[in-house]
């Protein structure tokens, strides 16, 4: 009788322990599943980097080359999950993630405009008018007098007031990081010499409200910027 229970205490014991088994194997495999999936993606990831900051795919912003550029790239299997993945990935390059997030605005804006994300957005295009990642400063629109804020521009004001913080501390770059080209526009634009704080301070009026008096003197615009700052001093200690 003993002897019979031990050899079913044995039986059920090999049935349990195969179970187990059997889901730390599938356990496993789901697990090696996820991290094969995720390198795949994160090879895209780096790749589609270097293929944007590399203009692989063509130019960008230089019309009618850059729409072609952006068919190219949104037409191409993978790339919209890895241009996403992109944005979201901090270690990468900026230049590249700017790129990405520029073709996610122009075909599926709707998955940047996240609270979490806005504020790095923001900061991604701040440093691609620092440092000129669009080549020109046509896309960042001929502001003031022609009240224009340009396709690239335009982004700020989608982010709203989530990119005012980022904005704010560009009032006081005084470099001019983009010039404009095409022989009409690059003869306006270049006139008015749009410093990065010029840039700012109008999307900045554009998403506040609170108007900006162009001048084309630059000590008069600086004057009307320091009013600026102040007023929006007022309008963040009111919050």
């Amino acid at each position: 009788m003993k002897r019979t229970s031990l050899i079913k205490v044995i039986f059920v014991s090999v049935i349990l322990l195969s179970g187990i088994c059997a889901t730390n194997q599938d356990s496993l495999s789901t697990t090696l599943s996820q991290v094969g999936t995720e390198d795949a993606m994160t090879s895209k990831t780096s790749k589609l980097a270097q293929q944007l900051i590399n203009r692989e795919y063509g130019e960008f912003f230089t019309y009618p080359a850059h729409d072609k550029t952006i068919d190219a790239i949104w037409n191409t299997p993978g790339n919209p999950e890895a241009l996403e993945a992109l944005v979201n990935d901090k270690s990468a390059p900026t230049e590249a993630r700017f790129l990405a997030a520029d073709i996610l605005f122009s075909r599926n804006f709707t998955v940047l405009l996240r609270t979490d994300l806005l504020e790095d957005l923001a900061n991604i295009y701040a440093e691609a008018l620092v440092n000129n990642y669009t080549e020109n400063a046509n896309s960042w629109g001929l502001l003031y007098e022609f009240n224009q804020s340009g396709p690239v521009g335009n982004r700020f004001l989608m982010m709203g007031e989530a990119a005012l913080p980022v904005l704010v501390r560009l009032l006081d770059n005084e470099s001019i990081s983009v010039t404009y080209e095409g022989s009409e526009t690059a003869t306006i634009g270049n006139m008015y010499h749009f410093r990065v704080k010029d840039f700012a301070a109008f999307y900045i009026s554009s998403i506040t409200g609170i108007p900006v008096q162009f001048h084309r003197e630059i000590d008069k615009r600086d004057t009307e910027i320091e009013k600026l700052k102040s007023l929006l001093d007022e309008r963040f200690k009111n919050k």
